[in-house]
Order: structure tokens, then sequence, then C-alpha cells
């Protein structure tokens, strides 16, 4: 699917709350600097109808993807740039938030980061994959590449249960640039809270969502996690 035809149809079912796939975060009312990690082509900040003093930002890795977001959506500024290595300065948004994207980066050093640009009481959405999602997702797949399948779900599952029981995460062996995982609240809360998060919500619903705020402000306390 191009990035036309993957845009169209994400922006549909944002704007559509009855569509099985629809899921947008809350907006803080006091966020004027909004950043969408894995933004692709702005589609979800697009469907977000912001106001208009809102400053948009979105980061993600395919190069395609961003230039049609830069053009579609012109107000935003769009960057190339991983969760794990955020593009941006200190300290600098108020609200962060990205959807099934941690759930493919090295989510510690990942959680770290968004905390560090997250100004004092910025707000962080994560919508993340649990186990039970993990036959659908690779299901989709199976009836093509059912040996591909098999090999990237038993890679993923033994993933999952490595960073359940320690916090680690291994990169797939057949794919060095690729890493995936399923997150339990036990862990994820752990994460969070190592990385300097607090006020931890998490929604159990459709799908699970978890928000958390910073209340660290000090550069040294950012300093101090980038160094763990």
């Amino acid at each position: 699917m191009n990035a036309i035809t993957y845009r169209q149809k994400a922006l549909a079912a944002a704007l559509d709350p009855s569509h099985p796939l629809h899921l947008l975060p809350t907006v803080p009312p006091h966020a004027r600097r909004i950043l969408e990690v894995g933004c692709h082509a702005g589609q979800i900040l697009e469907a977000l109808r912001l106001p208009a003093e809102c400053e948009l930002f979105g980061c993600d890795i395919d190069a395609e993807a961003l230039e049609l977001g830069s053009r579609m959506l012109p107000a935003a500024k769009f960057t190339m740039g991983r969760a794990e290595a955020l593009p941006y300065e200190d300290l600098f948004f108020d609200f962060v938030f990205a959807r099934s994207v941690i759930t493919v980066t090295d989510i510690p050093v990942a959680l770290r980061e968004l905390h560090r640009v997250l100004a004092p009481k910025g707000k962080l959405w994560l919508s993340l994959h649990r186990w039970a999602d993990c036959r659908v997702i690779l299901g989709e797949a199976w009836p093509e590449h059912p040996v591909k399948t098999l090999a990237k779900g038993a890679y993923v599952l033994a993933n999952s249960a490595l960073f359940h029981s320690t916090g680690k995460l291994v990169r797939y062996p057949l794919n060095r640039a690729r890493m995936m995982s399923f997150q339990t609240e036990t862990r994820m809360r752990y994460e969070l809270e190592k990385a300097g998060l607090t006020n931890i919500v998490v929604s159990r619903g459709k799908y699970l969502v978890i928000e958390a705020e910073k209340v660290s402000g000090s550069r040294q306390g950012d300093e101090n996690l980038r160094s763990e």
C-alpha cells in the first residue's frame, strides 16, 4: 500500500468514531507544542482538528510519508527521526503521543527520550500491543507467508517475555533493523516510572492506552536518565 492510499484509509478511520481502528489521543487543553512520534503522513495530527495556535510536529522514519505529510498538512513541521533518538531539544513539548509505535522500539530508551523532550507537567499518551493482540496482528500475514509469520511470531513472543521479566529487548535475528514486542501493564508502569514519568493512568478498553506526566523539569535529571 503506497503512502497516499495508507494516509487516506488511516484518516478516514481517525475521523469515524464507529470505525474498528478509530483511536485518537485526548490532547490536554493547555498543550501548544504537540509531537506525534511515528506520525507517518500526519493523518492523525490532521484528524485531531487542533486550534490554529497549536504548533504541530511529526517524527517518522519514512521519508516518503513525511514528504506527503508536508504537502497535505503544511502547518505542521515534519522531521525524520527515531523514537530512541528524537531530533528535538530538551523540555520542548507540552504533549507527546505515539499510536502503536513504541511497540517496535527499544522501549526503555524511547521512554527516556520522550521524557527528555517533554516540558515540566508535559503529558504523554501511548497506545500499546497487549499479548492478546498477538494472534490478530501476526495472523494478518499468515495466509501469504506462513513460515515467515511463524518465525516472526516466535521471536515476538520470546522478546515480549524477555521484556516483561527483565526490561530488555533484542532485535529480530533475521532482520537486525527490526524490533517488536507486546507489553504488559506491570512492566510498562515500571519502565515509565524509571524514565521519570508519573501520574500513570491505564485504560484497558478496546486498546491498551497509557497516559503519564513529566514532573521533573531539571535538565540535570534528564542527563542522569540518559547516562543510565
